[in-house]
């Protein structure tokens, strides 16, 4: 893994989250953080603060009555969501930083939200618990091939070619041609963010997701999420579906059940909340 940190290393300056993300990720896991402390920490920083709002009033959440402060958005969400929300945001904001001509911004961005809509949709449909972080999970799933891409034109524009859309030949080839993969630069990357250590392994795992067996469920809710979002035209994770059906491992039914209705439904309003997602939290100046 030298190579990969060595990625990360030269890059840090650059992705690195603002001071008020590494502030209030301390307080968060400190136990006799108030409300009022994290209300304050974030209030350092009135750009986060409106773009949290925005979240939090959106759609997405469809909650009736207007939130205008953070202490009050604590008090609706719970500080879990609130949590999941500030990295999305921040996350957003600091990796669209990364340039490359492999893959359209947009397109990226586009197969990010989809699989973490769909991933957020697959938990609720298995009646987990807390399904914001699938969301998470499933927006960084892929944050690691944008550093590659960068640091890496030449191998991965071959890799993109011989793969011809299908994710896991790709994976497969990174690995053998590489060492290493997207898969664990994104989990480094955001092992370096502090992040919590379940959420980095699932995105290791996300293409292994029946490996490790303290995050299999959602590893392998994350692996189906993005199997499902390749077979999606708006959320291919390159210009066109591929030449073939993006098949899940089939281990995965091990741990997720869900019925053939559920399955028929899931891109149920795929649409409007792709685009709502997209307009909330891409940069305007991307």
């Amino acid at each position: 893994m030298d190579a990969v940190k060595k990625i990360i290393e030269g890059t840090k300056t650059l992705i690195a989250p603002p001071d008020v993300w590494f502030r209030f990720n301390e307080a968060v896991n400190t136990p006799s953080t108030t409300i009022q402390d994290i209300s304050e920490i974030i209030k350092t920083d009135p750009s986060l603060v409106a773009n949290v709002l925005k979240v939090v009033n959106s759609p997405f959440y469809g909650i009736r009555s207007k939130v205008d402060t953070i202490s009050r958005a604590i008090t609706i969400i719970g500080l879990d969501d609130l949590y999941n929300i500030i990295t999305s945001v921040v996350a957003v904001n600091s990796f669209s930083k990364i340039a490359t001509d492999l893959v359209k911004p947009a397109t990226f961005w586009r197969h990010s939200f989809c699989t973490g809509i769909l991933a957020k949709k697959i938990a609720q449909n298995c009646n987990v618990l807390h399904t914001e972080r699938l969301y998470v999970a499933g927006l960084l799933h892929d944050i690691g091939s944008l550093l590659l891409y960068s640091k890496y034109p030449t191998e991965s524009e071959q890799i993109i070619k011989q793969s011809a859309g299908d994710e896991e030949i790709h994976y497969r080839i990174e690995k053998e041609m590489l060492g290493f993969t997207h898969a664990d630069i994104g989990a480094e990357l955001l092992t370096m963010w502090g992040l919590p250590d379940p959420l980095t392994k699932t995105i290791r795992m996300h293409h292994e997701p029946c490996a490790d067996e303290d995050i299999v469920l959602d590893a392998c809710i994350i692996h189906l999420a993005n199997a499902l979002s390749n077979c999606y035209i708006l959320g291919t994770y390159l210009e066109k579906l591929p030449d073939k059906t993006n098949e899940p491992d089939s281990c995965i039914w091990d741990y997720i059940s869900m019925s053939d209705e559920q399955k028929d439904n899931i891109y149920e309003g795929l649409d409007e909340e792709l685009a709502d997602a997209i307009s909330i939290l891409i940069p305007y100046n991307m």
